[in-house]
């Protein structure tokens, strides 16, 4: 170290430190600068918005729960009358499951109804 300048090793230091918490912050924000998060992932148009319970079609609805998952609680329910239902879930139906219910455990639910 020269004389005249004791504190060049703490400088340093400082700017790297600077540096690398500048770019740990930047790279998250470029990664997620393009993804378009204004609607949840959830309620996006998918292929999975009817069941066909006894040869009608009914609007369904999920979340947190597969799709294929849904449809079939769905259908058994709706024959079951409602008797046979998914373990650990909370079902109601002010049909016996005939036009339609819901189902919920959690943050996870499904349900199908007529429609509009």
């Amino acid at each position: 170290m020269a004389p005249g300048r004791p504190h060049t090793g703490a400088v340093l230091r400082r700017f790297l430190l600077c540096l690398t918490l500048t770019v740990c912050c930047a790279v998250p924000a470029a990664a997620t600068a393009g993804v378009d998060n204004s609607r949840p992932r959830e309620l996006q148009t998918s292929s999975c918005t009817v069941v066909r319970v006894s040869d009608q079609a009914y609007a369904l609805y999920r979340r947190g729960v597969p799709c294929t998952w849904a449809k079939r609680w769905a259908r058994r329910l709706a024959a079951s009358g409602g008797r046979k239902r998914p373990s650990g879930y909370s079902c109601t139906s002010g049909s016996k499951f005939r036009s339609g219910g819901w189902c919920e455990r959690g943050g996870k639910h499904f349900g199908w109804d007529p429609g509009a």
